[in-house]
Parts: structure tokens; C-alpha cells; sequence
């Protein structure tokens, strides 16, 4: 197909290459117009947080498309709570308690959920403040584990906004 540049760009949902086709939302009720160079403003994307990010830089073309910059990462909408917390290292403690207490059937189900998840960083701040290492952590009895872990949940959608 051919280069898709910001003046042909329409306020519209673009369907993206990701394997389940969700799409963006990009939006130029503002653009300034092209003219010339890579200066592009008053363009911006949605993604399926519904976090905006600007394009910064635009119209670089290459041979085989063309590359807008945005200051953002897009984030795609996740399928679960599981899914979210193995999509990133700093999850990587929480994802092996939930593991060892035997809840990843409960958060890959229905839900909803509102998970308050601490990030590695936290586990290494308790585990410093208890005097305990990792293993310490795997070898609670799993009825405490489980109360620990769904301590961080609310059975509920719940967002910041």
C-alpha cells in the first residue's frame, strides 16, 4: 500500500497488525497541516487504556512505510490479569506467587477485578524490612499467601479516572 502521511490521516479508529486486530484511535481535529519537514502538530493517538500520546515527529519515510513518532508508549487492552502481569519483568515475583498460590485460574477468569499490583521493587522493600528472602516468601503456608495476594484485589472494575 502506500505511505500513510498526516495529511491522510482522518479522525478515525486505524486497525493495527496485532494479531487480534484491536485498533487505534487517531485524531487530527487539531492538526495544523503539513508543511514540510517532520514538524507535526495537533495529532494524536488513543490506545486501548485511553491514553493519549502526541506525534512528535512525522512523514519519516522509508522504503517499505513510514514512521510517526509518538512520546508514548501504546498499551493494547489486555485479556486478563495474568496477561498484564507476565507482559512485564517488574511483575516477575508477583506472577510466581500467584503461581504458587495457586491463583492464575482465579485471574484468568471472569472477574472483574481491580488488582493493586506491587512491582518487584516492593517485594524487595518487604522482604529487606522483614528480614526474609524470596524463598521465604514461596514457603508461607498457601492459606496466608492467598490472603496476602487477595488483599491486593477488590472484586470490582474500579479505575483511577
Amino acid at each position: 500500500g502506500d505511505w500513510l502521511l498526516s495529511t491522510d490521516f482522518k479522525t478515525s479508529d486505524y486497525s493495527t497488525l496485532k494479531s487480534d486486530k484491536q485498533s487505534m484511535y487517531v485524531n487530527v481535529d487539531n492538526y495544523d497541516g503539513y508543511v514540510g519537514g517532520f514538524d507535526i502538530r495537533g495529532i494524536y493517538t488513543v490506545d486501548k487504556q485511553s491514553d493519549n500520546r502526541d506525534i512528535i515527529i512525522g512523514n519519516v519515510r522509508a522504503r517499505n512505510g513510514v514512521v510517526h513518532v509518538v512520546n508514548r508508549v501504546q498499551i493494547p487492552l489486555f485479556d486478563t490479569i495474568v496477561q498484564v502481569a507476565t507482559s512485564f519483568d517488574d511483575y516477575s515475583i508477583l506472577v510466581t506467587l500467584v503461581q504458587t498460590a495457586g491463583l492464575v485460574d482465579t485471574l484468568t477468569g471472569p472477574g472483574p477485578f481491580t488488582v493493586f499490583a506491587p512491582n518487584n521493587n516492593a517485594f524487595y522493600i518487604l522482604m529487606n524490612q522483614l528480614r526474609i528472602e524470596f524463598d521465604d516468601l514461596l514457603n508461607l503456608p498457601k492459606a496466608i499467601l492467598v490472603d496476602i495476594l487477595y488483599y491486593h484485589m477488590i472484586g470490582d472494575w474500579l479505575l483511577s479516572t
